[in-house]
């Protein structure tokens, strides 16, 4: 079976405005979480901290 991305995406897209989803009510991103078992150094600029 060949499924047409194209249709597939505008398909999906329909979908969810028929679900009428409303992000209003949102003030700001989610709480980021720690990354963990990675280098300190990658765990830095994940966190865009400066060394």
């Amino acid at each position: 079976m060949v499924i047409d991305p194209i249709a597939a995406a505008t398909a999906q897209a329909l979908s969810l405005a028929a679900l009428g989803a409303s992000f209003s009510g949102r003030a700001w991103k989610p709480a980021a979480k720690a990354a963990t078992g990675l280098p300190a150094a990658l765990t830095r600029a994940i966190a865009m901290e400066r060394p």
